[in-house]
């Protein structure tokens, strides 16, 4: 810089400044009592909420207990903003969830029974339809719901049952459930008896006691409104209105199961049985050709796409999971299956319990055809297929590899 230039003041430092007047505040606070501290709110507000500590000896626990009310001046404010001036309980305490109200009825104007299947020891989805029909049944009768089931089978107070006669076994004979479902009938006189529309189940024990008891029967209700029922008719095209009989066939989806009040489901004894027709014996389903199963019917459905290439194991495993026999409209354009057996939209609509499929990668038709599927089991190899994103349990493996495994493995069981 040149002497003879004019020199530039000094440029500020709010930094500095700053610093400084924090320096000046500090020494002044420290050399005298009467500058004061900056309030701090949360200080304050935790200072307000404290309460006094109290401390029991061993006969003041005793006074309390015997004396309650002795606590109200030491209620804490959550009781009291509760609206519960003379609730002694801590807030921990207080918001404790009560038990569910249990709804129990004595004296019904009538009873409804329903028999549900629960084949392998637990109700099906279709049994559950049908419990939700006889409890919305009983509701518009004020009535009250008696169920003729397995015990294990379920919680039946969760589900609106008010009585439950037990079957000893889920594999009772079909000759000792008819005679309990007669005694049931003799002993309570139920207005309707429930029971899935199942071809080897409710349907056929419906169909049964409605002949030896010469009862009206509703078969393949899908729909109760009030006091009457709706079943479809000349061949599914019109829905049939026509008052409640007294045995009811449900559909599969004919009741939608509502949360409702828990129930008693008070346990009743078997009413003393008349004479078992034990000539009649249960020795379980008749082998049948895989390939001759409606599809609309069949309760278990294997599956094949283009992934399949060992047919031999296919039809070997479909007999000995007794299943029927399905595939894909690309498998039935190649002839490897017969038209009537494509699933898809272009093809059959099935509803079976298991749906077990072998490499199909779940086109949109094929996917709109196995919508009402309980269970899907799907084996291929690629991760990210649709049908694998649809399945209930993945299989990423070769179904080639698969099908010879699962074969060796049910021959070896058996």
């Amino acid at each position: 810089m040149r002497c003879d230039e004019p020199q530039r003041p000094m440029r500020r430092d709010p930094r500095a400044e700053r610093n400084l007047r924090r320096c000046r505040t500090n020494e002044a606070e420290s050399s005298t009592e009467a500058c004061s501290r900056r309030r701090d709110p949360r200080l304050e507000r935790d200072r307000r909420r404290q309460r006094p500590s109290i401390q029991l000896s061993s006969s003041g626990i005793q006074a309390l207990l015997s004396d309650p009310a002795s606590l109200s001046p030491l209620r804490s404010r959550h009781t009291a903003r509760r609206g519960d001036p003379g609730s002694t309980l801590s807030p921990s305490l207080a918001t404790r969830p009560s038990q569910p109200e249990i709804l129990r009825i004595e004296a019904p104007s009538c009873w409804i029974l329903v028999v549900p299947d629960a084949p392998s020891g637990a109700l099906t989805s279709h049994d559950r339809d049908a419990i939700a029909a006889a409890r919305l049944l009983a509701d518009n009768k004020n009535g009250g719901v008696i169920a003729l089931a397995p015990a294990a089978a379920a919680d039946y107070g969760a589900i609106g049952i008010d009585r439950l006669v037990q079957l000893p076994d889920v594999h009772t004979e079909p000759a000792f459930r008819l005679a309990t479902l007669e005694a049931i009938l003799a002993e309570y006189a139920p207005a309707h008896i429930i029971l899935p529309d199942t071809p080897l189940g409710g349907g056929h024990l419906g169909r049964l006691i409605a002949t030896r008891q010469s009862l009206a029967i509703a078969p393949g209700v899908i729909r109760i409104s009030g006091g009457e029922l709706v079943r479809l008719a000349d061949g599914g095209r019109i829905e049939q209105t026509l008052p409640a009989a007294p045995v009811i066939l449900v559909a599969p989806e004919s009741a939608d199961p509502k949360p409702s009040a828990r129930r008693e489901a008070r346990v009743l004894p078997i009413p003393a049985l008349s004479e078992v027709d034990e000539t009649i014996e249960d020795c379980g389903l008749l082998p049948v050709d895989p390939y001759s199963v409606p599809l609309q019917e069949a309760d278990f459905i294997i599956s094949a796409g283009n992934g399949v290439s060992d047919w031999e194991s296919f039809s070997e495993l479909a007999k000995v999971l007794n299943a029927a026999v399905a595939g894909t409209r690309a498998v039935c354009d190649a002839n490897y299956l017969p038209r009537h057996r494509q699933v898809g939209a272009s093809g059959t609509l099935v509803n079976p319990r298991c749906y077990l499929s072998f490499g199909i990668s779940g086109a949109p038709q094929h996917l709109q055809g196995i919508a009402r599927c309980e269970r899907v089991i799907a084996v291929n190899t690629d991760l990210h297929a649709d049908m694998i994103k649809r399945a209930d349990l993945a299989i990423i493996a070769d179904a080639q590899t698969v099908m010879p495994s699962l074969l060796a493995l049910l021959r070896k069981q058996r």
